[in-house]
């Protein structure tokens, strides 16, 4: 999401090589670095087709229960990295509150409207029951993790 608000800042009509080298990016020697890789992989790696990737980058072996396949879970860990690539370029806590609630209305209408069942499997809009996805709270602990303020 960090980045996203930088290309939309950037004014560009289209995403070029010129704005993908102007775009602010994490020191790989970070140590936030790998605990991004590692979500990013969880997400991604969802087959034994990319078994040699997990393996390689995490030095462990891939196996079914390694990716993340529950729809709550998975919103989770994408508020997780934009929380953790955010304390990493050393945008705060209340700035990227900000950005999400001035420049994506779409998302935080879905993250209002979307229901999800305990198990974590999606009801769908609106729905009388289930339980909506909290993006600000999965933030709030990521930054209060790493101990920078939330106030």
């Amino acid at each position: 999401m960090v980045v996203d608000f930088f290309v939309r800042a950037s004014g560009a009509g289209h995403i070029s090589a010129e704005t993908v080298k102007g775009l602010p990016s994490v020191d790989p020697a970070s140590p936030l670095s790998q605990e991004i890789v590692l979500r990013f992989l969880q997400l991604n790696c969802l087959t034994s087709a990319y078994a040699d990737i997990w393996e390689n980058v995490t030095g462990t072996k891939w196996d079914t229960s390694t990716p993340i396949r529950n729809a709550l879970k998975r919103e989770k860990v994408k508020a997780e990295i934009d929380a953790l690539v955010a304390l990493a370029l050393g945008i705060s806590y209340q700035e990227l509150k900000t950005v999400y609630r001035s420049q994506f209305p779409v998302m935080r209408k879905y993250d209002q409207q979307w229901r999800y069942t305990q198990e974590g499997k999606i009801l769908g809009a609106n729905s009388p029951d289930g339980i909506t996805f909290d993006r600000v709270g999965v933030w709030r602990r990521i930054f209060q993790k790493h101990g920078s303020p939330v106030a």
